[in-house]
């Protein structure tokens, strides 16, 4: 997997993430990365020590 298309799969993950807790009115937890790596949110780079 590129690193283009493993930051496409974050934004996926964490927009289906955003629309189940709206629908289900709870806040999802946002997905853990290994360590190391980083993770493209709408907010910007989460990076997992």
């Amino acid at each position: 997997m590129t690193e283009i298309s493993a930051f496409l799969d974050d934004c996926r993950v964490e927009l289906q993430n955003e629309t189940v807790g709206k629908i289900l009115n709870k806040k999802v937890p946002r997905r853990k990365s290994d360590a190391g790596y980083k993770i493209l949110t709408k907010n910007g780079y989460i990076i997992s020590k």
